[in-house]
């Protein structure tokens, strides 16, 4: 690796591990549990931001939980960043 693809790779190990040992791993799985039990008990409390897909907010992060509300089941689609392009999980509805 050379130039600018070294300080890649560095910096993005560097920002994994920052993300590991800090905790906010454990922080982010506990944000998800939480935004993924709030759709279980009220599945239709966010409106819908495309045909029929919902998006929670996830608490203390900028990451959206997108999914579909059906007559006997929730379908997750995709936790993702809010600033993602909306085709990455247009395309698995």
């Amino acid at each position: 690796m050379r130039g600018t693809q070294t300080g890649t790779f560095f910096s993005r190990k560097r920002c994994l591990s920052l993300f590991v040992f800090s905790g906010l791993g454990d922080r982010f799985v506990a944000r998800v549990r939480e935004v993924l039990e709030r759709i279980e008990s009220m599945p239709e409390i966010y409106g819908p931001v495309w045909q029929d897909v919902r998006a929670a907010p996830l608490r203390k992060f900028r990451h959206l939980v997108y999914y579909v509300v059906f007559a006997d089941r929730v379908e997750i689609l995709a936790v993702m960043h809010g600033s993602r392009d909306a085709s990455a999980w247009q395309s698995r509805v």
